[in-house]
């Protein structure tokens, strides 16, 4: 009775492990096949967000951009009014494409011993300092201030390019830009030559001439 008994116990405790081995490895099965298919699905969810990035950058860089200047092209002239003069200016473009801008950054005028910008506007004009050349505007204007008489001066300016529409357009508008200054004319060098010219010289002369002449005429 004794052999039976431990050997019933020692098959039912056989059966018992066989059991439990099978029930732990069959979970385990599908829930290996359902982490392989999770991990398949993220990453086939991930590669369109991938894509659609890779596709809206250039999209972006054509909305939105600014390209940096040397110099701009403007045209105009001064008034010649004297020491307080004006300048008019305009851009020589008028093919600014929709979607584009000139932004002015910078106005020098020069040579600085003989004019320089005095700030502000002129004539019932908007100021150059920071205005917008578009398709719709394209006139400022720059107060300035001749220093003395002398030499002619010259008008430039620098800026950027700013893109919000389509980006080749501006690169290509850009690329036709080249940088021309403005000649000044100075109105106040006739007015120095011409002072020079008779304050001094005649008044020599006549004295001169009147004492040798009456020197001349004592001693006959």
């Amino acid at each position: 009775m004794s052999l039976r008994h431990w050997t019933g116990a020692f098959m039912g405790a056989a059966l018992l492990a066989l059991a439990t081995a099978c029930g732990a490895s069959g979970p385990g099965g599908p829930d290996s096949g359902d982490t392989a298919g999770t991990q398949a699905a993220q990453t086939t969810d991930s590669n369109p967000a991938t894509e659609g990035m890779g596709t809206e950058a250039p999209r972006s860089s054509e909305r939105s951009g600014s390209i940096q200047l040397a110099g701009l092209p403007i045209g105009g002239g001064n008034d010649e009014r004297g020491k307080d003069d004006c300048v008019g200016v305009s851009l020589l473009s008028s093919d600014v494409p929709e979607g584009a801008a000139v932004v002015v950054g910078q106005v020098d005028a020069g040579p600085g011993n003989v004019v320089t910008t005095a700030g502000g506007s002129c004539d019932s004009a908007p100021p150059c300092a920071s205005y917008t050349f578009t398709s719709q505007a394209n006139a400022c204007s720059v107060a300035i201030t001749w220093q003395k008489p002398g030499d002619d001066g010259w008008l430039a300016m620098r800026g950027t390019v700013a893109c919000t529409g389509d980006q080749s357009a501006c690169d290509l508008f850009r690329s036709g830009l080249t940088e021309q200054p403005i000649t000044l004319t100075n109105p106040l060098a006739g007015e120095s030559t011409t002072t020079g010219t008779t304050g001094s010289s005649p008044a020599t002369p006549e004295t001169t001439t009147a004492e040798t002449t009456t020197t001349s005429t004592t001693s006959g």
